[in-house]
């Protein structure tokens, strides 16, 4: 998939990054929590998908859902670190790398979804 036209291009190259992070650090402890890491490597994935899948529309509600369950993603994957943390399974250098890659992608997608405005939507035909 080229991102190299797209207005989101940032974004999506951020999540990407994150996602192949996460899968990185998650193979440390796959063999001891499969749930836990195919959770997280779920919610990465779909990080960057989401946002992929706003590239494809300029405006309108799709955009803004998409975006916003991207958001809701970083979200869930933050919590998976912290708790993966405490659980012994995630190192302090690994929780400090990942949080700071997902707090990059959370300010893209704050911006992204601020340049909607309110209602997310120029074409009342989106």
């Amino acid at each position: 998939m080229s991102q190299a036209d797209h207005g989101d291009s940032g974004a999506w190259h951020a999540a990407d990054d994150f996602a192949q992070h996460v899968y990185r650090v998650t193979w440390k402890f796959v063999q001891s929590d499969p749930g836990l890491a195919q959770r997280m490597r779920g919610a990465a994935i779909s990080i960057a998908a989401q946002i992929a899948e706003a590239c494809r529309w300029h405006a309108g509600g799709r955009r803004r859902r998409a975006l916003q369950n991207a958001s809701a993603a970083v979200g869930e994957l933050s919590y998976y670190l912290h708790f993966a943390r405490r659980a012994g399974l995630l190192g302090e250098n690994d929780l400090r790398r990942m949080a700071a890659l997902g707090h990059d992608v959370e300010r893209q997608l704050d911006f992204l979804l601020s340049s909607l405005g309110s209602t997310g939507t120029s074409d009342p035909k989106a």
